[in-house]
């Protein structure tokens, strides 16, 4: 069965963009699939250190929120000033 996550970036709860997302969840289940809904604004995730550890045991050495779920999330910020 396919699984689905949803990050949530929105500062506010119950807003339109989580309403969105609640409406996109409630379709997809409605198709078999699984989903998972994390809000991001609200979990405690530490910085990269740079010290590679990763690179040789796969695992972070931060503790933090991110060892509860199963992703990583990659993204590009551009500020147009």
């Amino acid at each position: 069965m396919a699984q689905v996550l949803i990050l949530m970036s929105s500062p506010r709860k119950n807003g339109n963009t989580d309403r969105l997302a609640n409406a996109f969840i409630k379709g997809v289940e409605e198709n078999g699939y699984t989903t998972e809904k994390v809000c991001v604004n609200y979990q405690n995730i530490k910085p990269c250190l740079g010290c590679n550890v990763c690179q040789k045991t796969k695992r972070c050495v931060q503790k933090d929120d991110r060892s509860k779920h199963n992703y990583l999330c990659f993204t590009c910020v551009f500020l147009h000033i």
